[in-house]
Order: C-alpha cells, then structure tokens, then sequence
C-alpha cells in the first residue's frame, strides 16, 4: 500500500471497512487523500496499526469520520498526547485499540463516554489514573485490555468496581504489582464479569484466582515472569513502582489474619 493506492481507494464512494495495518509507505500525504474523499464520511471501521501516522491525521479523522465506530492505532508511535486528546471528541467512536503508544495519563479517554472495548496493553506511562478516568467517564464499558503496564496497582482494579460495572472482558497480564486484592475487588465488584486474564502475575496467587474461576467463561492465571517481549526491566521499575503504590488512597477491608496460610502455588 502507497499513498497512490489511498489516493485511489480515496474515490470509493461507500467504504465502511478500511484494513491498512502495516503499510509503513503510506505518509499523511496518503490518509490526507483518504480524508479529504468521499468514502471518508461513510467509514466505521478503520485499522491503521503500524502506520507512519501524526496528530494531523488524527484531527482529519475526528473531522471527517462521524460515524466511525471502530479504530485501531496500535503501535502508531509518532502519535502524541494532542491526538489522543482530540480523539475523544469522536463521540460515534465504541471499539478503541492504542496498544503500544506513547500516551501519558493526562486527559485520558475524557469525553469519550460512548466506549465500550478498549486496548491499552503495553502502554506503560499509564498509571492508576487513567483506569479512574476510564472508570469515570466510559461507563459503558464492557472490555479492557490492560495487558503490559508496569505502574497499574490493587488501586486500578478498584476503580472498576467503584461504580456499577458492566465489564466483561478484563486482561491485567504482565502487570507486575497486582496483589490478592485485585480478584477480590473483581470478586465483589463486577459482577458481569466473564473473561480474566492474569498472565505473569506472580504477586496474585493461586488460591486468590480461583475464586473467581467458578463465574468465568474464560480464566487464565500465572506467576511466571513476564517475558522478555514484554519489553519493560522489572528489576529498575519494581521497587519504584512499589513505593508508589503504597501511597495509593484506596481503603480496602480487612482479610482473615491467616489468608496466606495455605496460598497455592503454581
């Protein structure tokens, strides 16, 4: 795929699906074709992971795309804090991966209340405040995956079950400081939950996930390290992160005194 090739599919009058992952030739020359068409108003879903894509782009799409129901950006890394903050003014916008890009907590995902699937795995500058603005304004949130961020805490989680939630899909694999905590909030608090993963969660243990396991369609738990791909060094980030969050202001209940007693292990 070229910028001639956007210049052409540019002409189609009723294109609702456009797949151009991967297509590291096209430039903003190429998608300023595309936006400036007429197939760009009638788009709904629109895969552009891996593409050499700026916060113009980004602009034109939330100016052009009014009834875009679905975008992937994974891994578009020239991307910055600008785009994303724009893009929560796509208000038809329901299904939203930015998995692998440089995004920071500030003004994430406000104004985007119509969300319902998000993909936040391996962006890991985001914290516990951005699943509390998740929490807050996508209330229609039905999946998350989460898979991948170093600095998420017990806190995270909990401000999932702060409000009624209709979560169904969680993934919190590779995030490192989880604790027993984590299904227990889960436990009590979304109860339309019905797919968890915890990959390489080695802070929640056996005992802890299964009790959950009865509810769940789906359900995957370990406490292997997370793999090398997962691209962050837990010895630098570990015992920074810890720090931080045992600052969190999150009041939690009591457990028995001999909780860990018999904690299982894989």
């Amino acid at each position: 795929m070229t910028d001639a090739s956007m210049k052409y599919i540019a002409s189609l009058k009723s294109l609702s699906y456009l797949d151009i992952s991967d297509s590291v030739r096209v430039s903003d020359v190429g998608l300023r074709f595309l936006m400036d068409g007429p197939s760009a108003s009638k788009l709904q879903e629109f895969n552009l992971s891996n593409c050499r894509v700026s916060d113009f782009v980004v602009v034109r799409i939330v100016q052009r795309c009014s009834v875009l129901k679905t975008l992937n950006m994974a891994y578009c890394e020239a991307l910055t804090e600008t785009a994303f903050e724009f893009l929560c003014n796509l208000r038809s916008l329901v299904s939203l991966d930015i998995s692998g890009c440089h995004i920071q907590d500030k003004m994430f995902c406000r104004r985007a209340k119509p969300l319902e699937d998000i993909d936040i795995s391996h962006c890991v500058s985001l914290s516990d405040l951005s699943i509390k603005s998740l929490s807050f304004y996508c209330r229609a949130l039905a999946r998350l995956i989460m898979a991948g961020c170093p600095k998420m805490t017990d806190a995270a989680i909990q401000y999932l079950t702060l409000r009624d939630s209709n979560l169904k899909e969680l993934d919190v694999s590779g995030c490192v400081l989880l604790t027993d905590r984590a299904p227990r909030a889960l436990l009590k608090g979304c109860l339309n939950l019905r797919s968890l993963t915890m990959l390489y969660c080695r802070g929640i243990s056996k005992r802890s996930a299964l009790r959950l396991q009865p509810r769940l369609k789906h359900w995957e738990h370990s406490r292997d390290d997370a793999p090398c791909w997962y691209s962050y060094d837990l010895e630098d980030q570990l015992p920074q992160l810890s720090k931080k969050a045992k600052k969190q202001d999150i009041t939690w209940e009591y457990e028995d005194s001999h909780r860990n007693s018999s904690t299982l292990t894989r």
